[in-house]
């Protein structure tokens, strides 16, 4: 076993229609209060739309369609979490963020693939509860809804950017 896979995996828990799940630390960046996206057309159902940032324009994933649970409108309670991606950021609505935690590698189990959730799938016991650990957020996008988001997301913030110019 090599040092990086001993080192405890750090992970941001949240709830999802009282469902906890978790996102490890190094692809989180920040969690804002929850704001109004502006809708984009011809998306897949769970892209809520875009929101902006600071200036920087980025897809707002509602986790509720996303993983298959009943949606709900977003409420001032909700919690956005901004995850880092390769390409640009994403934002994911979920109920509540919990917090922070350290989890031992050792304490993490994979799973077979699960229906509705995107990408392979390991959990974590956290506070007595199996919490699955979401780490591809790029698998969150199907390919059509990537293709759609890749149209329209430069026409958005060139808007923007002549707004604030």
């Amino acid at each position: 076993m090599n040092a990086i896979s001993s080192e405890p995996l750090e992970l941001l828990t949240f709830r999802i229609a009282e469902r906890g799940f978790g996102l490890p630390t190094a692809i989180t960046r920040e969690i804002i209060r929850a704001v109004l996206p502006t809708p984009l057309p011809r998306t897949a159902p769970f892209i809520e739309g875009v929101i902006n940032v600071r200036g920087e324009v980025m897809p707002l994933i509602d986790m509720r369609r996303r993983l298959g649970l009943p949606h709900k409108p977003i409420e001032h309670t909700d919690h956005l979490v901004i995850c880092r991606r390769t390409a640009s950021p994403l934002a994911l609505r979920v109920d509540r963020v919990l917090g922070l935690w350290r989890i031992a590698r050792g304490e993490i189990a994979e799973l077979p693939p699960l229906p509705h959730a995107p990408g392979s799938c390991r959990v974590a016991a956290v506070e007595g509860e199996l919490v699955p650990i979401l780490e591809d957020v790029d698998a969150l996008l199907t390919a059509d809804a990537t293709i759609v988001l890749e149209a329209a997301l430069p026409e958005h913030r060139a808007s923007i950017e002549k707004r604030t110019s």
